[in-house]
């Protein structure tokens, strides 16, 4: 596994960028900053994908995910944990249909259960 999470914080610390002292999202201007830029990068992928143009796709994707990490970072949110958290709840996931689609999705079976990320963000954990 690539190290992600690392590449992402030696860039924003490169950049003298700060990270939270708590795991808190604010509504602040950072953040609302955040949301436009991964728009904008969500808008370029949309772009590629009616252009049928591969490279500029994958970019987007990456583009997309370097955002959202750094973001991650700078508020300080135990990403590593959540991801994990998510991944072993998706994995009880089953295929079917759904109303996004009649094809692709995969569904909540009974008794499926939520990840507790308000439980990972009250033990503290500092992004990894």
């Amino acid at each position: 596994m690539n190290n992600f999470l690392q590449d992402i914080a030696e860039f924003h610390k490169k950049f003298n960028y700060h990270q939270s002292n708590n795991a808190v999202v604010n509504n602040d201007e950072l953040m609302r900053f955040r949301i436009n830029f991964i728009q904008e990068e969500l808008d370029e992928l949309k772009d590629a994908v009616i252009r049928n143009n591969s490279a500029d796709a994958l970019d987007a994707l990456v583009d997309l995910t370097y955002i959202i990490l750094g973001t991650a970072w700078l508020y300080n949110l135990p990403f590593a944990a959540a991801w994990k958290a998510v991944h072993e709840a998706n994995m009880k996931k089953v295929r079917g249909k759904s109303d996004r689609s009649e094809t692709y999705d995969c569904v909540k079976p009974n008794g499926w259960l939520a990840p507790d990320i308000h439980k990972i963000l009250m033990e503290g954990q500092t992004y990894d």
